[in-house]
């Protein structure tokens, strides 16, 4: 009784159309083909599904984040002998630049994508060509191989329209489902490849920051692609990375360059930025010169080439109650090296009077770290459990944030470490401490936290616009992020993450199993206003190989569940409530979700299609070319 009063009913009247793989009239609406595409239509189209992010922005957003580029402090790499018979031996195919945490090294991508880029218009070749893509482990779009080649490729044909058509077959051949499944990376090369070989290319210089924050797996899948011999002869890569081991074992044969080895021009330049730094602390605080050498003394002692350890030693002396007379006592607290620092931030952020502002920083942090992509401030406190009062209150979440001010900071209300390396300091390092009971269990509190939001949130057409045809481009996002808040959100895109990270046991009876019992289609209803059906669809099946083993019914029921939306796939991504009519009234009579959530379909349809008993053959066997 219960699940029929979350259904409700769907409204009747009104334009709506229900889309669906057969034409079928009822007394309340009209059940219709969707309009299939066009060649013009899949070129419209293509650009933009492409984009999954703009490497443009993330430059943009990446440098905003960062100090100052101070001019000349790159300007070593240059006259470096590895790059410089890199850039001019047309065999010389890759050149790797690594180095630990903090040395510098994405300031000095950013510095090569300009002058690649100017080199590259200095030419006046039309047929060269740059594109660069910016790695990160903390935003799922930019953290994976297939993300690096969707990125360069988006750029190469938004750069060199003549490029497009390359796009435009592949995704001719497959739509959405050619970002999806095992072999997508493999199918993404194969464009880059044509791009590459393309006759109005000569030259492809492509350039890929930090690929130690690339997912491993995919990532040696890349590299073995980039220096296999069959790999095109077009293209010229500059990579840069942190020295571990499955980077370097690929790539030590290739013209590198090692920060370590180069210690001299990387002091240099670090030495350039402790004088920028310096002046500027003493501009702001007033300081005098005698204090102002001192300061600059002390950094040049103990920085050991390292431009973060710099920066986040400047920006603790700037602090309000740092002044002229306690400068030399309070500056000899940070030791050198980055852990050590980051080990004295974190007992800084423990000494404070009141011990439950101890607790939320620390549940900000936990939360940070665990998370899928970066939090914003509206739903951070949602997420890292902190209480009502706190939870919803921006001003109060930004002062916790800026209170963690060593590890995080805050741009365009989004949260995100100050480094790379402060993650792995709480997720590897001795600032785990903060995980009191192990990171899988606070995976799995989390998981149990989000299907719960998700439970006393979702319901049948969440959104309110009734009419079953709606379709997504006429919502209105005030209504959705209202309806669905953003940490409501995060949970529909990322509960199984966490599960599967928490390690929990799926089992029939289960609190995963009563979830999706209760809530399934609500869920992919969200997913579909949300623009995330394929994250949905990936997830359960996720979910079905994890109950292998623990949980037969609840196995039966993802698997059932992955046929219905594949079948239905396009009507929910168009019109979300088709979850609840073309897709339950097409499917099979024995569909376990069917039979599951059979109050689900509307009232209205009195007579329903003739269907079949179980799934067909050949949609089983599209299911298997999907996976």
């Amino acid at each position: 009784m219960a699940q029929q009063n979350a259904f409700g009913s769907l409204g009747t009247t009104g334009s709506g159309s229900v889309f669906a793989g057969n034409n079928f009239d009822t007394n309340g609406g009209s059940i219709t083909f969707a309009t299939p595409a066009t060649d013009s239509d899949v070129d419209t189209r293509c650009l933009p599904a492409w984009r999954l992010t703009d490497p443009r922005d993330d430059r943009t957003r990446i440098l905003a984040s960062k100090d100052d580029l101070l001019a000349g402090s790159c300007d070593w790499i240059l006259d470096e002998a590895a790059f410089a018979q890199w850039w001019k031996d047309d065999e010389s195919r890759i050149f790797w630049i690594h180095g630990d945490p903090g040395k510098g090294k994405t300031m000095m991508m950013m510095a090569l994508t300009e002058e690649i880029a100017r080199r590259v218009g200095e030419t006046l070749n039309p047929k060269a060509a740059t594109a660069f893509f910016f790695c990160q482990n903390t935003v799922p779009e930019l953290s994976n191989a297939a993300a690096i080649v969707r990125g360069l490729t988006f750029l190469l044909a938004t750069e060199q329209p003549a490029l497009q058509t390359h796009l435009a077959r592949k995704y001719a051949e497959a739509g959405e489902r050619l970002f999806e499944g095992v072999n997508v990376l493999p199918s993404l090369w194969t464009t880059l490849t044509n791009m590459a070989q393309d006759a109005s290319v000569s030259r492809l210089y492509l350039l890929v920051d930090a690929l130690d924050e690339c997912e491993q797996d995919s990532l040696r899948m890349f590299l073995n692609l980039a220096i296999s011999p069959a790999a095109s002869r077009r293209i010229k890569w500059v990579f840069t990375s942190r020295n571990e081991q499955h980077i370097t074992q690929r790539l030590r044969s290739r013209h590198n360059t090692s920060l370590e080895l180069n210690t001299t021009h990387v002091s240099n330049a670090v030495s350039l930025f402790i004088r920028h730094k310096t002046l500027q602390l003493a501009k702001e605080k007033g300081y005098s010169r005698t204090v102002l050498q001192g300061v600059q003394q002390y950094l040049d002692d103990n920085a050991h080439g390292t431009f973060l350890w710099v920066a986040l030693v400047c920006k603790a002396l700037n602090d309000e109650e740092v002044y002229e007379w306690n400068m030399a006592e309070v500056m000899k607290l940070f030791p050198a090296e980055l852990e050590p620092l980051y080990k004295r931030m974190l007992q800084q952020l423990r000494q404070v009077k009141m011990k439950e502002h101890v607790i939320f920083r620390e549940r900000l942090l936990c939360a940070v770290t665990v998370a899928c992509r970066p939090l914003t401030v509206d739903e951070v406190g949602y997420i890292a459990n902190l209480p009502d009062r706190h939870a919803g209150n921006a001003q109060a979440i930004q002062n916790f944030v800026s209170s963690c001010g060593s590890f995080l900071t805050i741009r365009k209300k989004t949260i995100y470490f100050v480094h790379q390396s402060a993650k792995d300091y709480f997720t590897t390092g001795s600032g785990c401490m903060i995980f009191p009971c192990g990171q899988p269990q606070a995976h799995e509190q989390l998981a149990r936290r989000l299907l719960d939001s998700m439970s006393q949130t979702l319901t049948t057409d969440i959104l309110g616009v009734r009419w079953p045809g709606t379709q997504v481009h006429e919502s209105v996002d005030g209504v959705v992020y209202q309806r669905l808040p953003l940490h409501v959100q995060y949970a529909c895109c990322h509960w199984t993450d966490h599960v599967k990270a928490g390690g929990m046991t799926l089992e029939d009876g289960g609190v995963v199993h009563g979830f999706l019992q209760a809530r399934l289609l609500m869920l992919f209803e969200a997913l579909g206003w949300l623009g995330r059906v394929s994250d949905g669809i990936e997830a359960m099946r996720q979910l079905a190989d994890m109950t292998e083993q623990t949980g037969q019914n609840l196995q039966i029921l993802l698997q059932d569940a992955l046929r219905l939306v594949r079948y239905s796939r396009k009507a929910i991504e168009q019109a979300p409530l088709q979850i609840y009519s073309s897709a339950l009234i097409f499917a099979p009579k024995n569909s376990v979700v069917r039979q599951v959530f059979s109050q689900a379909i509307p009232r209205w349809m009195r007579q329903l299609p003739s269907v079949e008993q179980d799934w067909s053959a050949c949609l089983q066997t599209l299911e298997g070319h999907s996976s």
